[in-house]
């Protein structure tokens, strides 16, 4: 999941300024001050949503974690797809924002997942590998990506690196199978 993961957020972390400034953003501000505000804008959205979500889940359950994050890589997967088919600044703002909102929800999430039912001997070892298969996923992916966005076209990267996160919710759905108590 996490090399599928790096190999999407590659693509996602380097195109994402390109497909706004392809869409043009309009002149009240400078560029750097749009963007500025676009991150302060998600940074509050997503701290609102953070805080629900601590209140709601149990993280020591395997069974809602992984439930959860297969609604959220699921709807992050249909965000970004969406994000590169935006006709509209508005629209491509939407879909953008509840992709990072939906990014900075899971990622704790998969850690705590991970975290589920290893022992402390094996947890740095296990945390070391998970980050070794993100840089691997985003060496193997984001130069892919980035030949169709200069090939073809900054959307259609999108939504290849949209459809790069459909195996990851197939492994989630299938961990759902396993006993709901573990």
């Amino acid at each position: 999941i996490t090399a599928i993961v790096g190999a999407f957020s590659e693509t996602f972390d380097r195109l994402s300024e390109a497909h706004f400034l392809d869409m043009g953003l309009p002149p009240i501000f400078s560029t750097v001050t749009w963007f500025g505000l676009i991150q302060i804008v998600i940074s509050l959205i997503s701290i609102l949503f953070i805080q629900r979500l601590q209140q709601r889940l149990d993280v020591n359950q395997h069974y809602g974690v992984a439930r959860t994050l297969l609604i959220f890589n699921t709807l992050l997967m249909l965000c970004v797809i969406l994000f590169g088919l935006a006709g509209n600044l508005m629209l491509a703002f939407a879909f953008y924002a509840a992709s990072v909102v939906l990014r900075s929800l899971k990622d704790p999430l998969s850690k705590a997942w991970l975290n589920q039912n290893l022992e402390s001997s094996s947890r740095a070892t296990v945390f070391s590998m998970n980050n070794q298969m993100d840089a691997i996923g985003q060496l193997s992916g984001g130069p892919i990506l980035g030949l169709v966005a200069k090939a073809f076209s900054i959307s259609i990267a999108f939504v290849i690196a949209g459809l790069f996160l459909l195996p990851a919710s197939l492994i989630y759905l299938k961990t759902l199978s396993w006993k709901k108590d573990l």
